[in-house]
């Protein structure tokens, strides 16, 4: 095994680097800047020293020493360069509780958003006077019936007026963090703009004129994709699939494509790229040529070719990731003549983290790697256990295992942030893989034929509707079949680490047949079975009232004996009681939710009392003391002396009701009072 380590550490260097460089980025999350600054500093004094010593010695070349010193070093680095981008976001960070001017560039429209919402990459800050450089990306919140707002697009320069202030997390129990979900994009405040005070601004710079002449080409490039797909879901799968626009992208076809495991192919990554440079690639081939500076001048042009295509379709971090991937892979195919597949994608993850070490928590980022290499691993092997004749055969086999492939490094990670598994991500891949490249070669040529012969290229966006209709029926049928998709698959930390870890070991047994590997994966399987059957039994074994801070109503959880029970406001809307609920409750392994529809609850000797609306104060209960009373109704406090254990009250409640409640609280003597605008969600075990 020691000589197959020593192939494997001289043919993948890169990719054990990347792996070192990862770790060492995730490690440096849970130390402190000042200390891991020191950490990082010592390491690389050490890192010297043991060079010179080892050079001296003349043991510098030998793969174990050199190999566990830049590992080593590696690990030191990932620390390093996640601390350094700690210390220049805080830099970046806005006075707040101040008026500010700030002029930037719209980065993006949040079109879903019931305010019209934009991320504005700042690029200079001051007052009305002086504005000095200063490089930010903020969210900026608009009035909802500012209509001037509302005509901004991707590449303007605006000028805004207002106060920074910061992005509220989520105190919901293993809810989606949105705030650390911006977070790890460098998004930490946020502007409410008064109406009036924003407008275009009259100069702009280089760099922001060369960006908005290439948005301008995107929404153009919209806007005949809106003009000739007619079918509202069509148009939406459209502009995801060819432009990376997923905004009109309905909650049902979204719900549909996760489904049936064809999610990915509506989020623009590798995939995409490759489908689009393929042609170029094609016509690049035929072009014979034996210079080098030919060689050198295709790659470039290829190059500018697919950074057109990453910049045009948003430059999210897996659509980047992609364009750095085809690049260098263009460089070695034309120019070095010999590539190496991990070492590829291992280059591009060492220097996407370098630009961005915080790219390592988002999710596309992970998924793009991990899928590209288990591709990379998997396929070979699976390819090599049968080889079909027949053409059609071989393709239908190859997209099989393909998506098979790409499915056993993601497999943890997505069950651990989806907790669910599409069961005919198989048969979906079949048909919507080849599907994609036709529609986006389709939907370029509409928008060049547009632009050279206008109107007489109907036809082709007749024919490109209508597939269109037709990817997105036959997904929508996959997701209706029977067991399309389990729910429900809660991951915990632990599991997620066990199943990496038997995932881990079955790759050491595939490529070194070391028996040790099956052990430890068999065993790891029984500890993972184990651990998910002893956090079912501790859930089964709670009984606890669940609160959660939804900011427009009450939504409470009553978890017993595996058993829930929930009563939710009309106000709030199933996506919100999603959003807030769903992975608690599948954290408790709890059944379909019983629903409640009265305000006065008993459990056992628990009472409850829900004040939801105006009307629940004409219910005054018989009973005279309440185990927990939740206040969600904008009414002052009820004339009748209770007692009340714990008094919760909700984000609907006005300030001049709110002060009525607080003298009710210190007359009758409350001990225990909570409220869910300022202290958040809240758990109580009955």
């Amino acid at each position: 095994m020691t000589t197959q380590y020593k192939n494997y550490w001289h043919q993948f260097p890169l990719l054990w680097i990347a792996i070192a460089l990862g770790c060492g980025i995730f490690c440096a999350q849970f130390l402190p800047v000042l200390y891991a600054s020191y950490f990082f500093v010592a390491f690389i004094i050490a890192g010297f020293i043991g060079s010179f010593i080892l050079n001296s010695t003349k043991k510098f070349l030998q793969i174990k020493q050199y190999g566990r010193l830049l590992l080593v070093f590696s690990f030191c680095l990932g620390i390093g360069v996640l601390q350094l981008k700690v210390w220049l976001d805080l830099q970046k960070l806005l006075p707040a509780d101040n008026s500010i001017l700030l002029q930037g560039t719209v980065k993006q429209k949040f079109s879903k958003s019931l305010r019209p919402r934009y991320l504005i990459e700042v690029d200079y800050a001051g007052n009305q006077e002086v504005l000095q450089m200063h490089k930010a990306d903020i969210i900026v919140i608009f009035d909802k019936k500012d209509t001037a707002s509302q005509r901004y697009i991707e590449g303007d320069q605006v000028i805004i007026y207002g106060i920074p202030e910061s992005i509220e997390s989520t105190t919901n129990p293993r809810s989606f963090n949105y705030n650390q979900h911006l977070s790890d994009k460098s998004i930490f405040q946020q502007i409410t703009v008064k109406f009036g005070h924003h407008r275009i601004a009259t100069s702009t710079i280089l760099s922001s004129s060369i960006l908005r002449k290439l948005r301008q080409i995107k929404n153009h490039s919209l806007t005949v994709l809106d003009k000739y797909i007619i079918d509202p879901d069509a148009k939406g799968i459209a502009m995801a699939l060819i432009l990376g626009h997923v905004d009109l992208i309905s909650d049902d076809t979204y719900k549909g494509f996760a489904d049936a495991g064809a999610i990915h192919v509506l989020s623009v990554s590798g995939l995409h790229v490759m489908v689009f440079i393929g042609v170029f690639l094609w016509i690049s081939d035929k072009i014979k040529t034996n210079s080098l500076w030919s060689k050198i001048l295709k790659v470039l042009l290829l190059i500018l070719l697919t950074l057109f295509y990453v910049v045009l379709t948003g430059m999210a971090p897996s659509i980047v990731r992609s364009g750095v991937m085809v690049s260098l892979y263009l460089v070695g195919k034309y120019v070095l003549k010999r590539q190496n597949s991990y070492n590829i994608l291992a280059f591009a993850a060492i220097v996407m983290l370098f630009y961005n070490p915080k790219y390592l928590f988002q999710i596309s980022f992970q998924f793009s790697f991990l899928a590209l290499l288990s591709i990379l691993y998997f396929y070979p092997v699976f390819k090599s256990w049968y080889s079909p004749k027949h053409w059609l055969d071989k393709y239908i086999w190859e997209l099989g295992i393909v998506g098979v492939a790409a499915q056993i490094l993601v497999l943890p990670f997505s069950l651990f942030y989806f907790h669910k598994f599409p069961l005919y991500f198989i048969l979906s891949g079949i048909i919507a893989v080849p599907l994609s490249g036709l529609i986006i070669y389709g939907g370029f040529l509409l928008i060049i034929f547009d632009f050279l012969i206008g109107s007489f290229v109907y036809p082709l966006g007749f024919a490109l509707n209508y597939v269109l209709q037709w990817l997105n029926w036959f997904i929508i049928k996959i997701s209706q079949l029977p067991f399309a998709v389990i729910d429900g698959l809660y991951v915990d930390y632990m599991v997620l680490l066990l199943l990496t870890f038997i995932v881990i070991s079955l790759i050491i047994y595939i490529s070194f047949w070391y028996k040790n590997a099956l052990y430890v994966l068999i065993l790891a399987c029984l500890f993972c079975i184990s651990w998910v059957q002893w956090s079912r039994i501790d859930a089964f074994l709670k009984d606890e009232i669940q609160v959660y801070d939804t900011h427009r109503g009450i939504l409470v959880d009553l978890f017993t004996h595996g058993k829930l029970f929930t009563y939710s406001s009309a106000s709030l809307g199933a996506k919100s009681i999603s959003f807030a609920a769903d992975n608690n409750r599948a954290a408790h392994f709890a059944s379909k939710p019983h629903k409640l529809d009265s305000e006065l609850l008993t459990f056992g000797d628990k009472h409850i009392w829900l004040i939801d609306s105006v009307s629940s104060r004409k219910i005054l209960p018989k009973v005279g003391s309440f185990d927990m009373m939740i206040v969600n109704a904008n009414i002052p406090p009820p004339a009748k002396d209770f007692n009340i254990s714990l008094l919760i009250i909700g984000p609907m409640v006005k300030p001049y009701n709110f002060i009525k409640w607080e003298a009710y609280i210190a007359r009758h003597k409350i001990l225990k009072t909570h409220f869910l605008a300022s202290d958040g969600a809240i758990c109580v075990p009955f």
